[in-house]
């Protein structure tokens, strides 16, 4: 049986050092595509106070944008560089935001009480994060 190939997610670590300067066409679309996103969550949660965890947070998009809210965020991504860089806009702007090196393993492991938020799947995660809110 052959292993299933895992994207390459060196993309986002090739990048880390111009995240949040724009200069990049893809990366200026995951930006600008968080609105949008945010907008739909918005409807659903008033994000003041609740614990949310961003996986596969990259450069922290979403992360700073829930954190902007009052959401008290932890972002999880394989990407080391790209979490670094996420640390240090976060740090620059004054927001307080976890961020960990990690996969959804990281996820399944720990951190039981946070909602978990995955923008780039978020009709799947919403699903998912009301259980795990029940609970």
């Amino acid at each position: 049986m052959t292993k299933p190939q895992l994207n390459d997610l060196s993309i986002y670590d090739d990048v880390a050092d111009q995240w949040w300067s724009d200069d990049i066409k893809w990366v200026r679309t995951l930006k600008s595509m968080v609105p949008g996103r945010l907008k739909w969550f918005d409807r659903h949660i008033d994000w003041a106070g609740k614990r949310v965890l961003d996986l596969g947070c990259a450069g922290g998009f979403m992360a700073e944008a829930l954190a902007a809210k009052g959401a008290i965020v932890t972002g999880i991504d394989p990407a080391a560089q790209a979490i670094e860089a996420a640390r240090v806009h976060a740090a620059q702007i004054g927001h307080e935001i976890r961020y960990d090196v990690g996969g959804r393993k990281s996820f399944l492991t720990g951190m039981p009480a946070l909602m978990p938020l995955s923008a780039s799947m978020y009709s799947n995660m919403w699903r998912i994060s009301t259980k795990v809110c029940a609970r």
